[in-house]
């Protein structure tokens, strides 16, 4: 069997060497004929009897006038053989541009002469009329131009580059959709010129702000008015950090016996021959972290190789970590789990060095464990149902209403499942109203990207580089608020193609961290289709619920092991301090707790 298979696979590629081969051959001659047809055409005496017997008997015959066109076309065919890969598109696009020029040739160089027999007609392109006349028989002389319209139309598209013919056919639609709402304006009944109620005071200066939406010449009246930020700070004091809001939701057991599971692993590991002993133990709320010390001769890569015997031995879905010092851990689901009280999570939470404090979860030593998302800057989550990631969401808006003030930060809400966000919609942090419709998207990012590019003037005329620099150096009454920008499925704006939502999240992505604004992008599908390179590049917070393959969590983690955790919070964050992720419990918060923070904030 090894033999035969090694015999076809020799076969196959002998049939390749040889097709190969033949292809260069026949582009060498085409390329050939082709100078060749072009000398003769131009200079038929140069190429001596053999040159002029080609040129009266051959070219002058069949191609006429267009017999440098042959020569060109024989000579791009040549081109196309040896230099390019996709040779049935290029073939067909010079053929489409080669025919239509033979008709035209025809058409254009057709003559009639007077001769012993009576009139004779002398084509311009015999090959030419050939197509015409089949041609006119059929469709007539007005599909005949048609056609040929069509055909050299395609020829072009064919040999146009797509990125050449999007921008093209982009810039086509921006200059025609004007002009329909132009003389949609002028046909309609309402008049000219319409008094316009006074703006109040806020969205007078929203309007003569440098950080408002700029307009473009082409916006027409009947056009949506683009979105606008609510950043106008509102000059009173908030409570920053209030205390005793979770007095009743604060406690919970964190002295349970651990390492119940120490000799299980153990004897887990030597059923598949690998020594291992364990070190040091930690009990979480959810889950129990073995450090594993490994036995002489035992590598790593052995170790994260029976993962799966060993879950099979001790009957848990178990989890090979990397701990820092680069000591492996191997983390166990506990049977009994505890909820982490966001009263707990929240009030032993260190912000004093964080701009944007984000309380993610409790580690296995049950120390609150938060990040800064100035520092992320951007942050990515994903989670199927029932792993948490709606209420994850929800505590990391929280969190940030909870240590911040509307004057410091505003969130623009993105909520296309109509349900999570909406508790927040009375909230004096929000920029806008929570985004529900999807047509409503275009726009507010249109507004996000203007006010980067207006903070980015401000940063350059004050000097400095970035928005926290900026706050420092000037009056309170000028500062600048962070913006946090939280969109919850996202991959079903992707799927709905929502014009420049890609484009504007991965400008965000590149541009937005020094002008103080971040974006929070969540889903549920991690796969490659949503999550691409250039966006997942500039994106390198990542935060992974439980997902539901190896291959999801590699796409969000780069590696495995989202795939084990066990939901309701149970997750794994990669941060600037944690390269290889860290396995943390996310609390929980309900609606009561969240309604309490936005009327202190209020």
């Amino acid at each position: 069997m090894v033999r035969r298979k090694k015999t076809t696979e020799k076969k196959s590629g002998d049939k390749k060497a040889a097709k190969k081969k033949t292809t260069f051959i026949c582009g060498i001659l085409l390329s050939a004929i082709g100078i060749l047809f072009i000398i003769v055409a131009i200079l038929p005496a140069s190429v001596g009897t053999v040159g002029r017997f080609l040129h009266d008997r051959f070219l002058i015959v069949a191609f006429g006038r267009a017999s440098v066109l042959a020569g060109v076309y024989c000579l791009g065919l040549g081109f196309v053989l040896l230099a390019v890969k996709s040779k049935v598109k290029y073939f067909a696009a010079l053929t489409c541009l080669f025919i239509p020029a033979l008709v035209i040739t025809d058409v254009l160089f057709s003559t009639t002469q007077e001769a012993q027999a009576g009139a004779v007609v002398v084509h311009g392109a015999y090959i030419g009329y050939i197509f015409r006349s089949t041609a006119t028989n059929f469709v007539g002389s007005a599909g005949l131009v048609l056609l040929s319209c069509a055909v050299s139309l395609c020829g072009i598209f064919l040999l146009t580059p797509k990125r050449v013919m999007k921008g093209f056919l982009h810039r086509l639609l921006a200059y025609l959709k004007p002009k329909k709402s132009s003389r949609t304006v002028s046909d309609s009944t309402e008049p000219a010129t319409k008094e316009e109620p006074p703006l109040p005071r806020d969205a007078a200066e929203a309007e003569t702000s440098p950080f408002a939406p700029r307009e473009t010449s082409t916006q027409s009246a009947t056009e949506a008015k683009p979105a606008k930020l609510m950043l106008e700070l509102y000059n009173r004091e908030f409570v920053k950090i209030p205390t005793g809001l979770f007095e009743e939701h604060t406690a919970f057991n964190t002295s349970l016996p651990a390492g119940t599971r120490r000799q299980d692993i153990i004897d887990a590991f030597a059923s598949v021959n690998i020594t291992v002993d364990i070190g040091d133990v930690r009990r979480g709320p959810s889950f129990e972290q073995y450090e594993i010390i490994p036995g002489k001769a035992v590598k790593a890569a052995q170790i994260r190789s029976c993962v799966e015997d060993v879950s099979l031995r001790i009957k848990q879905k178990v989890n090979i970590s990397r701990k820092s010092g680069g000591l492996l851990a191997i983390e166990v689901p506990l049977a009994e789990r505890q909820t982490v009280p966001y009263g707990f999570l929240l009030e032993n939470t260190a912000d004093d060095d964080m701009e944007i404090p984000i309380a993610v979860g409790v580690d296995a030593c049950f120390e609150p464990f938060s990040v800064d998302l100035v520092e992320l800057p951007h942050l990515l989550i994903a989670g199927t149902t029932g792993s948490g990631k709606s209420i994850f969401l929800k505590t990391l808006i929280a969190s940030i209403m909870y240590h911040l003030t509307p004057d410091e930060v505003r969130l623009v809400l993105i909520d296309p499942k109509r349900v999570e966000f909406g508790i927040f919609s009375s909230s004096p942090f929000c920029a806008c109203d929570i985004i529900t419709d999807f047509e409503k998207v275009p726009p507010i990012f249109e507004a996000l990207v203007s006010e980067m590019e207006a903070r980015y003037e401000l940063l350059e005329r004050a000097g400095v580089s970035g928005i926290r620099q900026y706050n420092a150096n000037v009056e309170p009454e000028l500062r600048r608020p962070y913006i946090v920008v939280v969109v919850d499925e996202f991959a079903d704006l992707l799927m709905q193609n929502v014009e420049g939502f890609e484009d504007a999240i991965i400008r965000l992505a590149q541009k937005a961290r020094a002008s103080g604004i971040h974006l929070v992008m969540a889903t549920q599908r991690p796969s490659a289709d949503v999550i691409r390179g250039l966006l997942k590049t500039n994106i390198p917070g990542r935060i992974a619920l439980t997902v539901s393959s190896q291959v999801d969590s590699k796409i969000i983690l780069d590696t495995t092991g989202a795939e084990s955790l066990t939901g309701k919070g149970d997750l794994i964050c990669i941060c600037p301090a944690f390269r290889d992720g860290i396995r943390l419990q996310g609390a929980y918060i309900s609606n009561e707790e969240i309604l309490k923070i936005i009327d202190v904030k209020s």
